[in-house]
């Protein structure tokens, strides 16, 4: 994610956001989401999301 990033020219603390928005992808947060009952589809938008505009920002 890190190489990712720095591929795309976002700026700012790498490692640090890399975790960041690795964090919402893993089972700690997503399975309590998915028995709330929030669809998988909705979880992969809303982080999708997130990433265009970590992307757009940087």
């Amino acid at each position: 994610m890190r190489h990712l990033l720095a591929e795309l020219d976002v700026t700012g603390d790498l490692p640090v956001l890399a975790l960041s928005l690795l964090a919402p992808l893993d089972v700690t947060f997503v399975l309590p989401q998915l028995e709330a009952g929030v669809t998988r589809e909705r979880i992969l938008a809303t982080w999708t999301d997130l990433v265009r505009r970590v992307v757009e920002a940087g």
